[in-house]
């Protein structure tokens, strides 16, 4: 019985010592990162070693792969090992990299064996950027540089909130990035005298905030996508808010307890509301502004004092003006002229400041009514100022999820701020390949054009941006609106009604639930319009059913 017990332990160690033999004689792979944590805008630096029985293996090659934690890659590299096994490769984080939790995948193969190692970083924000009132950056290794402590320069896009807290500066974005998520905001100004130009600014509560910061300069910025564009607000005046690009905020520009603001040659427009000049906020001055597409153009309270409107343009805004004021004015007298109103139907037959000399003056010869209490008393007839410039203000699908052999409706919105007429081409891309070219669009100076097109879709399974791009005119200067890209498209499996791969009972439901309906109507589904004929009905209900358990391959 002790011999058996013997043998049986004997036959066990030498069962574990083949093992451990065989494992000696296999290929080994080790990674690691030089940090555990790193903050946005640093270096990772990825290193590792790869042996085979124990010794390094020299010139082999290894593959080495970086997933931040959307599980999306990031970097890619091969890299070949040195004479004692060790390889390494390095790359910069961006400022804009995403928060959370990276991994490092590598593999090497020798001898038809492969063998692999995984290792992880986590990517923090260094948090909101300060321009200090001594002049100094904190933190210290924010992507912001200066070389005299006058003027700062962002040297690459963030995801950080800035702070300026030092007075009489210029703060120059170089066109880069200050990307929010919803909250703060994206310029903070505390101090007299500051410059903010050639920012992009998104996705922030208030995109550039100013309170009891008189004497600043907003010019040539991108606000975009922000609650507030700009906000002025308690004893924050005489301020010069120029040639800023300001679309798609709740309201643009606010104005609120402060005086002595100029709001001159900004392009607003795609906001709830353009410019809203708030209570006790006086001598403001809005002329030579683009003012277009917004539901509300301009408001000002009751109480403001001396607001002069004049030489903007009125396109598209369902409200030109929704309160106007007490004194305000609506035109810079005769023969200066008062602005452009894309509703305004008069005629210019006459001119002189009564409007009752034989022979036109580009102003209209009557009134424009805004209220019981205002009018614009020399309209312009055509934009002022503005020869060539075109922009295309939205581009909408009428579906978002369809397949090969289905025609996708696309709808353009596009708008001419010069007062000649143009004949133009759009091309509509899905990503980066043209799938539509409307040619000779006709658009009359001052207006805004609606197309409808209709594109037929040969592009493989995958989702597609949908954008459109209108020619740039000779003279044009400014062709930032030229282009517009809006929403995502899925071009899926054959009659997958919610686009997630398989053909079930959710996409018979989504079908029943808008069955007889048609565009336009309330219960309409577009994408439970399996054969395109525009109307949901039995074809499209036993469509759905006849495939039912099909899944994506």
């Amino acid at each position: 019985m002790k011999k058996l017990e013997l043998a049986t332990t004997l036959s066990v160690l030498m069962f574990i010592a083949s093992l451990t033999i065989i494992s000696a004689y296999s290929l080994m792979i080790t990674v690691v990162t030089d940090k555990e944590v790193y903050t946005r805008g640093e270096l990772v630096s990825i290193s590792g070693n790869i042996s085979y029985d124990g010794l390094p293996l020299n010139n082999k090659l290894v593959s080495i792969e970086v997933k931040d934690p959307l599980n999306t890659t990031i970097l890619m590299h091969t890299r070949q090992s040195d004479s004692e096994g060790r390889f390494n490769t390095s790359f910069q984080l961006s400022v804009m990299a995403e928060l959370g939790i990276y991994t490092v995948y590598v593999a090497s193969e020798h001898n038809s064996e492969v063998a692999t190692d995984q290792a992880q970083f986590s990517v923090t924000s260094f948090g909101t950027i300060y321009i200090k009132t001594d002049g100094s950056i904190d933190p210290p290794n924010a992507p912001v540089s200066t070389e005299d402590n006058i003027t700062y320069t962002l040297t690459d896009s963030i995801c950080e909130p800035i702070v300026i807290e030092k007075s009489y500066i210029t703060f120059d974005g170089a066109h880069h990035r200050v990307q929010g998520t919803g909250l703060g905001a994206g310029i903070d100004v505390h101090g007299y005298g500051i410059t903010i130009r050639n920012c992009e600014i998104r996705g922030f509560y208030w995109g550039i905030q100013l309170v009891q910061s008189p004497y600043c300069s907003i010019a040539q910025n991108s606000i975009k996508n922000n609650i507030i564009g700009i906000y002025c607000n308690y004893l924050s005046g005489d301020h010069n808010i120029t040639g800023n690009y300001i679309q798609s905020n709740n309201t643009g520009i606010i104005i609120a307890y402060s005086n002595s603001i100029c709001i001159r040659q900004n392009k607003i427009i795609s906001s709830m509301y353009g410019i809203a000049i708030k209570t006790y906020s006086n001598y403001n001055v809005v002329y030579e502004n683009i003012i277009a597409a917004n539901i509300v153009g301009i408001t000002i309270a009751e109480g403001c004092g001396e607001t002069a409107v004049f030489h903007n343009t009125f396109m598209a805004n369902d409200y030109h003006v929704l309160e106007s004021g007490t004194e305000t004015s609506w035109d810079d007298g005769y023969p200066s002229g008062g602005n452009f109103w894309d509703n305004y139907n008069g005629v210019d037959l006459y001119h002189g400041q009564y409007q009752n000399e034989t022979g036109s003056d580009g102003l209209g010869d009557t009134p424009h009514f805004i209220d019981e209490a205002n009018s614009d008393r020399y309209p312009l007839m055509k934009p002022l100022g503005v020869e060539h410039d075109i922009a295309v203000l939205n581009v909408s699908t009428h579906r978002t999820i369809l397949w090969q052999g289905i025609d996708l409706y696309v709808n353009i919105e596009i708008a001419n701020y010069g007062f000649n007429e143009e004949t133009i081409d759009v091309i509509i891309y899905a990503n980066s390949t043209p799938i539509y070219v409307c040619l000779g669009v006709i658009l009359e100076g001052g207006r805004t054009s609606a197309l409808s097109c209709k594109c037929s879709i040969t592009l493989p399974l995958g989702i597609y941006k949908i954008s459109a791009a209108a020619d740039t005119l000779q003279g044009e200067t400014d062709t930032s609106d030229n282009t517009f890209a809006n929403g995502n498209v899925l071009i899926g499996m054959l009659y997958d009604a919610n686009g997630d791969g398989v053909i079930d009972l959710k996409d018979v439901v989504l079908v029943a639930l808008a069955f007889g309906s048609s565009l336009g109507r309330p219960t309409w589904n577009p994408n439970c319009d399996m054969n395109g004929d525009l109307k949901i009905d039995l074809k499209d209900y036993f469509t759905v059913c006849s495939n039912y358990g099909q899944i994506k391959t």
